[in-house]
């Protein structure tokens, strides 16, 4: 395993830079960051590290976020967010992926298992699931909590990538049921008892009875991610074992 992450960028069909970091060697993992956040994320909260000490990480900036371009286009958003992973695993020569999402890592995850099911070898939701499109709610609540100025606070610098990357998703959650069902690969969650959005996630149970996320004590949304068992569940996660 390698002392530090490295970051390297590539070139998106439209154009549109794409920084990620890698560290460590085995199979392949992306790692998915959510709304607001980046991929060094994964490093602070100490997952990255535990991945790689048996699996090559790979965790991008989602376009609009971290050192990825920041269009200000709804239209570069949404499935391109999709098109950027296929893009990330051809750059490095891999046929597919486990596939790790936080939040909206989560939501992108998912829709990249069900339009391109032959590239996830497993997908582990964490922080959401298989969201509805009132899901919007949520990300317009956390815009203006994180992005909109108040108090005195300056105007986020990526106020309207942001605000692009909201306007396109709509066009990746509200998966339909039987795309849901038919995911070929093992799928594994982990959720906040007191997430909001455990629903989205315990609701996938409908369309595949055997799943059942592990649920973390006493962990709203946030707390998920700062959980101190997160890295060590994610890894138990990602080999099966959960």
């Amino acid at each position: 395993m390698s002392d530090a992450p490295v970051r390297k960028t590539l070139t998106a069909g439209d154009g549109t830079p794409v920084s990620y970091l890698t560290e460590g060697d085995g199979p392949p993992v992306l790692l998915l960051h959510g709304f607001v956040s980046s991929a060094i994320g994964w490093w602070m909260n100490g997952a990255a590290q535990r991945l790689a000490e048996t699996h090559r990480v790979l965790a991008p900036d989602f376009r609009g976020h971290g050192e990825s371009g920041k269009p200000s286009d709804p239209a570069a958003y949404g499935p391109r967010l999709v098109s950027d992973l296929g893009a990330l695993l051809d750059a490095e020569g891999l046929d597919a992926a486990d596939v790790v999402g936080f939040s909206m890592g989560a939501e992108v995850g998912l829709a990249m298992a069900a339009w391109h099911p032959d590239r996830v070898r497993s997908l582990t939701l964490t922080g959401s699931g298989w969201s509805p499109p009132e899901i919007m709610t949520e990300y317009r609540k956390w815009f203006g909590i994180l992005v909109t100025p108040e108090n005195g606070r300056p105007p986020h610098p990526n106020a309207a990538a942001l605000a692009a990357v909201i306007e396109g998703m709509p066009s990746l959650v509200g998966l339909p049921g039987d795309a849901v069902a038919a995911l070929p690969m093992p799928v594994r969650g982990i959720i906040g008892e007191n997430d909001d959005e455990r629903p989205w996630m315990e609701r996938i149970a409908t369309m595949r009875p055997g799943f059942v996320p592990h649920v973390l004590e006493g962990a709203d949304h946030l707390g998920t991610w700062r959980s101190p068992d997160f890295p060590d569940l994610l890894a138990r996660a990602v080999n099966g074992r959960l």
